[in-house]
């Protein structure tokens, strides 16, 4: 499949595009899925055998799809103007998904065990208020300034094995996990300086790159008119499963009860996947001349031959290609929470949670409450402030039908009202068999 690289870094102008960044399931901690948060976390059941659930994750801060794509009643179209008033600074754009195949949990008295396989894939896409802008409007209001508009993106995808314990000492109940990671495929950006200037007397532009991406079973280039991407998200190929690049990650986390407070605290995914199978390396570093265009002549239909522009930037980029093994670090995750009983099936809660995600880390403060219906339904709702979004509303339920457990998840309900205008929405859904008598939580 061919793209040019144009296309490959203006692609999340248009489309709305690790531990799971969810409020919701940290606080419930008898569901079995909540132990994905922190492995010391116990299910409310002796056996518990998780079949296919399915988690999503988008994340935004700059234009949202509604503000780039309008419909005059006749058809949609984009609107440039309302893109551009929307952009930040640095405007990210973020895809996680997970597919969990199956998991096994086993409480033994005071030990909890958990095995589990799942598939996971990140997309992210971070850019410069000044690339679009030169995009639509041209290089002309740049005149004689110097603007960097280097992109950082990531694809990532890999298995996941997971194996954990937990081990209840009184109040206190401790947790780890080991996981081993074997990597499906990779695409991103090491270093993503590259900086413009163009003259004000001839409009002659000066280049300057240090740019350096990192591929693995994923990407193929031999010129900006020439790149072969090879990688979808959330299309599982099970013959790729199994590749040469392997990793391993750990979790570890802690429960205390302490009679109506309980407080619990996570780290999850502190580890890498080594990338030497399939690799290659393209780098362009250097400084670089070209003698003047105005990029808005190209856009506003003037005759401009694109295709003699595009292999003069190659030539001046120049990327160069090798071979070079690199090590993948996972985005590592914290989570701390704090509850309140105030009755068997009641509790209120506070919690934390922070991820270093590349140029667009993640903190979220939640205050929640949960319910329970006996042993059949339980409820719990979060108001979350993600960053610099406040208008996070999650909802999540479980119901329980003799040894059938069904549950959905999401941080922000409010997404319904305005699906096209999300900026931050995730969602968790899957069934539990929880096969053996019911283990009374003390």
């Amino acid at each position: 499949m061919k793209r040019s690289l144009l296309t490959l870094v203006l692609i999340g102008f248009v489309c709305c595009l690790q531990a799971q960044n969810m409020q919701v399931l940290y606080g419930m901690d008898r569901l079995y899925q909540g132990s994905y948060l922190n492995p010391a976390y116990i299910p409310n059941n002796r056996v518990v055998v998780s079949m296919p659930s399915f988690y999503n994750n988008l994340s935004i801060n700059g234009p949202a799809y509604s503000d780039v794509v309008k419909n005059n009643g006749i058809e949609d179209y984009i609107d440039i103007s309302s893109l551009l008033s929307n952009l930040e600074p640095t405007n990210y754009l973020r895809e996680d998904m997970e597919i969990q195949t199956l998991g096994l949990c086993l409480s033994l008295g005071p030990v909890g065990i958990q095995a589990y396989h799942k598939v996971r894939f990140n997309a992210f896409l971070a850019y410069p208020e000044e690339l679009p802008s030169l995009v639509w409007e041209g290089n002309a209001q740049f005149l004689g300034e110097t603007i960097n508009i280097g992109s950082d993106f990531l694809l990532h995808s890999r298995s996941e094995f997971g194996l954990g314990a937990s081990l209840k000492l009184g109040g206190l109940t401790v947790g780890a996990r080991a996981k081993y990671l074997n990597g499906i495929g990779h695409l991103s950006t090491e270093r993503n300086e590259l900086e413009i200037l163009t003259n004000e007397n001839d409009y002659s532009i000066e280049f300057g790159t240090d740019y350096q991406i990192n591929s693995a079973n994923s990407l193929n280039y031999n010129s900006l008119n020439d790149v072969d991407l090879n990688f979808s998200i959330g299309d599982i190929n099970w013959n790729e499963l199994f590749s040469k690049n392997n990793g391993l990650s750990f979790d570890i986390g802690a429960q205390m009860d302490l009679g109506n407070f309980e407080i619990s605290a996570a780290i999850n995914d502190l580890g890498y996947v080594d990338f030497d199978s399939d690799v290659r390396n393209y780098n362009s570093e250097g400084e670089f001349s070209y003698d003047g265009l105005d990029i808005s002549n190209v856009l506003s239909g003037q005759d401009v031959e694109l295709s003699g522009i595009v292999d003069t930037l190659a030539n001046l980029l120049n990327f160069e290609e090798n071979n070079n093994a690199f090590r993948y670090v996972l985005p590592s995750s914290q989570y701390v929470m704090v509850k309140y009983k105030l009755a068997d099936n009641w509790d209120l809660g506070v919690s934390y949670f922070h991820e270093s995600f590349k140029a667009a880390p993640v903190n979220a403060l939640s205050v929640s409450a949960g319910a329970g219906i006996g042993n059949i339904l339980r409820l719990r709702g979060a108001y979350t402030v993600r960053n610099d979004n406040y208008s996070n509303l999650g909802l999540g339920v479980s119901a329980k039908l003799t040894f059938l457990e069904l549950f959905v998840l999401t941080d922000n309900v409010l997404v319904i009202s305005d699906p096209l205008g999300a900026k931050d929405f995730n969602i968790l859904a899957g069934l539990n068999f929880a096969i053996s008598r019911k283990k009374k939580k003390k």
